[in-house]
């Protein structure tokens, strides 16, 4: 193991820095920090001097970095947040009450799976945070694995091989289209009828998307579409019949049941909503939410295998 050295700066010079980045201006930064002026300028000085670089310069009233400002301001950046999340994590590892959760969610987990865990779990805890950031199942693998996120909630496979996974409960995806849509007239759809049709794609990386490819086969790549993104555009869009769409059942059951929307003769795929994260112990609050998830009884878990 190489020999651990000390860094040449400290905290509060580069808190004045990445203030003083964020804001433009030393007075407010000042103001962010709770400090003086005096003393944020003074903190900028040192920082300058042990680095042997100048990162910023005076244009007017604002303050702004030089080419070497900003090409250091993204490891500083990088480099506070990771004082902050050691200081929140230290903070979580002594109180499951208190702290700060960090879950990424699915479109789908996120709108009809998460609300009724998370209203469970903060109940009797309210000096608890959490922060749900949305994303695609790709990107909710990633940011879990790379620790910017604790728990996460996809809707099918993990696209990473360093979280861990549990199976929460099985979802299905469904062929749709507005009641006038062409498509709805046909008891048994051919590749002519699909092909003369036009697909509404949520984005690249979406769990929906694995579907919709593993419902039309080699006709995914081949039909005309439209790339609406996220989940309730592509219904919006489906009810406004600019083509057929594949959502999940769950999504889109008061449309089904109003009849503004029909299931299309199209074999529905199964899949796994699941909770991920990263093998190694956390703290407190994250473990609980953690058991939470895997011991709950889901509304719909009688679908389970």
């Amino acid at each position: 193991m190489s020999e651990l050295t000390r860094p040449p700066f400290t905290e509060d010079q580069l808190a004045a820095f990445v203030a003083v980045l964020e804001t433009g201006s030393v007075t407010r930064a000042a103001e962010s920090l709770h400090i003086s002026q005096s003393t944020v300028t003074h903190h900028l000085k040192s920082f300058q001097q042990v680095l042997g670089v100048r990162l910023l310069e005076q244009v007017g009233r604002h303050v702004r970095p030089t080419d070497a400002g900003r090409e250091l301001g993204v490891p500083a950046r990088s480099a506070l947040r990771a004082l902050l999340d050691l200081s929140d994590a230290a903070h979580s590892l002594s109180n499951v009450e208190a702290g700060l959760i960090r879950v990424g969610a699915s479109q789908t987990t996120v709108s009809h799976y998460l609300p009724s865990v998370l209203a469970e779990f903060l109940q009797g805890r309210a000096r608890l945070t959490v922060q749900v950031v949305p994303g695609n199942t790709a990107q909710v693998c990633e940011m879990v694995a790379s620790a910017e996120l604790d728990l996460g909630l996809i809707e099918g496979a993990p696209t990473s091989t360093r979280v861990a996974e549990q199976r929460l409960v099985r979802d299905e995806g469904v062929m749709v289209a507005a009641e006038a849509h062409p498509l709805t007239r046909h008891k048994r759809l051919r590749r002519r009828d699909l092909l003369e049709a036009r697909y509404l794609a949520r984005e690249a990386g979406s769990g929906t998307e694995h579907l919709a490819e593993a419902m039309l086969g080699e006709l995914y790549g081949e039909i005309p579409r439209i790339e609406v993104g996220q989940m309730d555009a592509v219904r919006a869009a489906a009810n406004a019949g600019l083509g057929f769409a594949a959502l999940p059942r769950l999504a889109v059951s008061h449309d089904v049941e109003a009849g503004s929307l029909i299931v299309l003769p199209i074999p529905p795929k199964s899949r796994w909503i699941r909770a991920i994260r990263r093998p190694s112990p956390a703290g407190p609050a994250t473990e609980a939410l953690w058991g939470l998830l895997r011991s709950r009884h889901w509304p719909n878990e009688d679908q389970q295998a």
